[in-house]
């Protein structure tokens, strides 16, 4: 906990500095002025802003390009950046606020690319796309059976014959979202999401959508009248801002209505820090949507980030997902040499998870000691101790799988934000050594807190060592998928092994869960599963009676696990459907060494009793 501490103190002491940093010694500024019209026409700023940038950084720490107050418009080729940050050090980049906006002119490129820089901070300035990256409309007409319907593009979206439609069709990525007839938010109770396969201008702004034959399902779920939202989100080469291998670099007081990809993508990099970002709608406009994916998104990072007193809005992914990706273990010639995929990045020194993907169990962590880079992507690994069983083949199903936890994104601080109506989850965290507080999550139709690897995306690793405290959790995981599944939780904190299944390892550890406030929980409030050594305390689970609750439910159910400890727990909730303020699975460890409650209070409905043991 001390290490730790102090690991903290360094994060929120970077950022106070960082701007000190910025304006050391003798700096130069380059301004940069807003010219949006010359003679009647529109004019492109890149190449101004870009000339500004190379000549800052050129000038060396301590220089500043400063963006005055306009709209700048943008463009770039298809999935390359308007706007190129490379090799910088001690660079600003400051706008006006919200009085400076960077339009992106072309919905198949990056607004910013950062790449290997260092103490380099964007600040106060505003980030949209004009054509938008997204259309949306209001059904009309729908054939379930015939797994279409005709969707009547709004005036001022873009129709679905715009190029960039069919780019996200052709690399498959073309899909939906269902939205509320009356209300700007999501649907609820609905398929999260609908694959398209085509479709046809019928007339006027009208078109038909063809939904894939395994979405046929989900078109059942639509209504006329109902509105919806179309993405044309890129598999790659998309963000509103990108981040790749750099070190101490951040975002204040920066704002992003719209993107094609992520709002912020941060891959390879070390100690970020973004603070008072807004991912949210543009204002005073009747747009459903901002991002068409998450709101910050981080692979592969040495440390942190630090996110903190920022919003996030109607973001069509989770608000944050920060993991590593996969190494499938192809050979392993001795018991303490492996020969892997080059999927992650991989460093001597550096610590591995092994894991067993098909039962979800940890092997053991090691470290290397030596590593080589072999012809076809690979790494020959050697390991500071041997490890015996592995499993070797050429797929992450079928093989076992290393995870580099030492490129994880730990020690990450995720403080004070508000994430509100995502379609999925509010945080997915598959990293370690990190702290989750004082936040405020609502309406986001996943879930709101996530703890978990996933063998079949796949990332990893295993979290641990954990704090999430004094959250607030509002009306989660109302959507098909997620709140009714037997494992959802308001927070979740699950070890999953392939088939999206519960791991039959308990190697989720030292996890606290302390003073949170979860309201009107769709499923459980609280679900823990594969894991040991975790303190639930002090939190407090209320519900509306009328407020709905997917089967029947306990407001805290466990599975698998050891060490839990539960105090001062405090459950109201009215509702017949909730069947008892805590469940214990039978899988679960005997007596108090699987789980020991204290200072429970509960007002339930007739019926419900405190306490359900499957043990017994």
């Amino acid at each position: 906990m001390i290490i730790r501490t102090l690991f903290l103190l360094q994060i929120g002491l970077f950022f106070c500095i960082s701007p000190v940093i910025g304006f050391a010694g003798d700096k130069q500024i380059f301004n940069v002025k807003a010219n949006e019209k010359i003679n009647g026409n529109e004019v492109d700023s890149t190449k101004a802003i870009q000339t500004a940038i190379d000549a800052a950084i050129k000038a060396g720490p301590g220089s500043t390009v400063q963006l005055q107050k306009g709209k700048y418009r943008l463009s770039a080729v298809d999935l390359q950046p308007c706007l190129k940050i490379g090799h910088a050090n001690g660079l600003i980049i400051q706008g006006q606020g919200e009085n400076t906006e960077l339009i992106i002119t072309n919905p198949r490129c990056q607004a910013i690319n950062l790449d290997y820089s260092k103490n380099t901070i964007i600040k106060s300035l505003v980030i949209d796309y004009d054509p938008l990256p997204y259309t949306q409309g209001r059904i009309i007409d729908v054939n379930a059976e015939d797994e279409y319907f005709d969707l009547d593009i709004e005036e001022g979206f873009p129709e679905l014959d715009k190029p960039w439609f069919a780019a996200a069709s052709e690399k498959n990525v073309a899909f939906g979202m269902l939205f509320d007839g009356n209300m700007p938010v999501i649907k609820a109770n609905a398929p999260d999401h609908i694959f398209f396969k085509s479709w046809q201008k019928i007339s006027g702004r009208v078109y038909r959508l063809n939904s894939r034959p395994d979405q046929k399902s989900k078109v059942a779920y639509i209504a006329k009248g109902d509105r919806f939202v179309l993405l044309a989100r890129l598999a790659g080469g998309g963000a509103g801002i990108y981040f790749g291998d750099c070190e101490r670099c951040g975002l204040e007081d920066v704002k992003i209505y719209a993107s094609n990809s992520g709002a912020v993508i941060a891959v390879s990099c070390n100690e970020l820090v973004f603070r008072r970002l807004e991912v949210k709608r543009r204002p005073n406009t009747n747009r459903l949507l901002s991002t068409d994916a998450d709101g910050v998104h981080c692979q592969q990072n040495r440390v942190g980030p630090l996110i903190e007193d920022c919003l996030f809005e109607y973001i069509a992914d989770d608000t944050l997902n920060i993991y590593c990706t996969v190494s499938r273990i192809l050979e392993s010639p001795n018991t303490s040499e492996l020969i892997l995929s080059q999927d992650c990045r991989l460093k001597s020194g550096d610590r591995l998870q092994i894991y067993n993907p098909r039962e979800g169990r940890v092997l053991g962590e090691r470290i290397i000691k030596a590593l080589d880079e072999l012809p076809g992507q690979r790494y020959r690994v050697q390991l500071d101790k041997s490890i015996e069983g592995i499993l070797t083949g050429a797929n992450h199903f079928e093989a076992d799988t290393a995870f580099n936890l030492s490129a994880s994104g730990q020690g990450y601080v995720i403080r004070n934000n508000r994430m509100i109506g995502q379609r999925r989850h509010g945080m997915l965290l598959r990293g370690g050594n990190g702290i989750i507080e004082n936040n405020y999550i609502k309406d986001v139709r996943g879930l709101g807190i996530v703890l978990a690897n996933d063998p079949d995306w796949p990332e990893g690793p295993i979290p641990g060592n954990i704090v999430i405290k004094n959250n607030t959790i509002v009306r989660v995981g109302d959507d098909f998928g997620y709140g009714h599944r037997v494992d959802s939780g308001a927070i979740q904190v699950i070890n999953t092994r392939t088939g999206w299944n519960l791991g039959k390892g308990r190697d989720i550890r030292n996890i606290v869960i302390e003073g949170n406030k979860v309201i009107d929980p769709i499923g459980a409030a609280i679900f823990v599963g594969g894991a040991r050594n975790v303190t639930i305390l002090n939190n407090e689970i209320t519900a509306s009676e009328d407020s709905r609750i997917y089967e029947k439910r306990a407001a805290v159910r466990i599975a698998n696990c050891e060490g839990v400890k539960i105090d001062g727990l405090s459950v109201v909730d009215p509702r017949p459907d909730c069947i008892a303020a805590v469940e214990i699975l039978a899988d679960t460890a005997a007596d108090v060494n699987g789980v020991a409650i204290t200072r429970l209070k509960a007002q339930l409905h007739t019926g419900a009793v405190q306490v359900i043991d499957n043990r017994k």
